[in-house]
């Protein structure tokens, strides 16, 4: 992706890098996880209605993500 977006438009098996995060709140809380700048963020799933994303973050740390935290994360 060449231009700056939303993790949440990432589709599963798509990677993409972190560059920053809309919103300095939920900035903190993707940190404290391990959730970084600079990182590469891969979708390895989707739950059925798309409210839940299933992420892997620098190829091996796993975390699930609420729609709402993933629209958070500004990716390049």
């Amino acid at each position: 992706m060449s231009k700056l977006s939303s993790a949440a438009l990432l589709k599963v098996n798509q990677s993409a890098i972190i560059v920053g995060f809309y919103d300095d709140v939920v900035a903190m809380k993707l940190n404290s996880m391990g959730v970084l700048l600079n990182a590469d963020i891969t979708v390895i799933r989707k739950a059925p209605f798309g409210k839940t994303f299933y992420v892997k973050i620098n190829q091996h740390q796993m975390l699930a993500l609420r729609l709402e935290e993933m629209q958070q994360i500004k990716i390049a």
